[in-house]
């Protein structure tokens, strides 16, 4: 009998150490993409395997891309110390480079300069009707996107968290797609509040109240979708992410614009959908400042 062949992972996320990936969990493929593999463990936890082109994630385990060819919707398999077993293949991970997901703070001084370049930097790319501001879209889904965003950005000026439990409930799961618009829109704005400039658009204790919210709502939309909103609620974004992290910091216009692009890019509408959300927490805090 043939031994399995043993791949190697590339990179793994921290957050998958000793957590979702335990001794004898057992897991299924539920979806397969082009350059990604979406496995669900028999406690409901997300973990994607994925090829360079997606990178590193919360979630993520970074694998050769022959390695996703052989992959097929419904097969099982079992996680077995430092390594994923399946049928005929199995994947080793104890060697993979650990990659920490955590965004870290940073304070931005050049606020109103930087949302002026990322502003110019959607231009070209097609934008969700969720959060387009052409008045001529008048949408039933692009009206809850506004209510929703509304009740969202004064929930929180006000610090009033029913409503800002209702903003959020009326733009998670808003609009098709396995990361719908009002998902990514929520991703881009905690993150927005993360890589926040050092004026508070909101205090400590209410951003942890926001982040409860949407980790508590995220089982309100797709199962991919839902993974990185909690992600994201917890702090931990993707790569591109920690790009423009760096490239923020940098203050260097090419960089940023560069670093806005790998993110833009992002599906049909999912990066921009995320960047217009990242700015709208940037908006608040420009106005609060002013």
């Amino acid at each position: 009998m043939q031994p399995p062949r043993v791949w190697s992972a590339l990179s793994m996320s921290t957050a998958l150490v000793g957590k979702k990936l335990r001794q004898d969990c057992s897991f299924r493929v539920f979806s397969t993409h082009t350059h990604s593999c979406n496995l669900l463990t028999d406690q409901g936890e997300l973990i994607a395997l994925v090829s360079s082109l997606h990178g590193n994630g919360p979630f993520h385990i970074v694998v050769p891309p022959a390695l996703l060819a052989e992959r097929r919707m419904g097969e099982v398999g079992v996680y077995q110390p430092g390594k994923l077993v399946f049928e005929k293949q199995q994947l080793a991970v104890d060697t993979a480079i650990l990659w920490q997901p955590c965004l870290t703070p940073i304070c931005i001084h050049n606020i109103v300069t930087f949302s002026i370049w990322l502003h110019e930097s959607i231009n070209g790319y097609l934008v969700s009707p969720l959060f387009s501001t052409e008045e001529a879209i008048t949408s039933p889904l692009h009206s809850r996107a506004a209510t929703g965003l509304s009740a969202l950005v004064h929930g929180l000026q006000q610090t009033n968290l029913d409503v800002v439990n209702k903003g959020v409930k009326a733009l998670i799961g808003l609009g098709p797609g396995l990361t719908p618009a009002g998902d990514d829109f929520l991703v881009g704005f905690l993150a927005g509040l993360t890589l926040g400039p050092p004026i508070t658009i909101v205090s400590a204790p209410f951003l942890s109240e926001l982040r409860t919210c949407i980790d508590k709502a995220a089982d309100q939309t797709t199962r991919l979708s839902g993974a990185w909103l909690r992600c994201a609620a917890h702090g931990q974004f993707g790569e591109t992410w920690h790009n423009l992290a760096y490239a923020l910091q940098s203050g260097q216009r090419q960089k940023i614009e560069q670093a806005a692009h790998h993110i833009l890019s992002t599906g049909a509408t999912s990066g921009v959908d995320a960047m217009t959300g990242l700015l709208k927490a940037w908006e608040m805090a420009i106005a609060q400042g002013s």
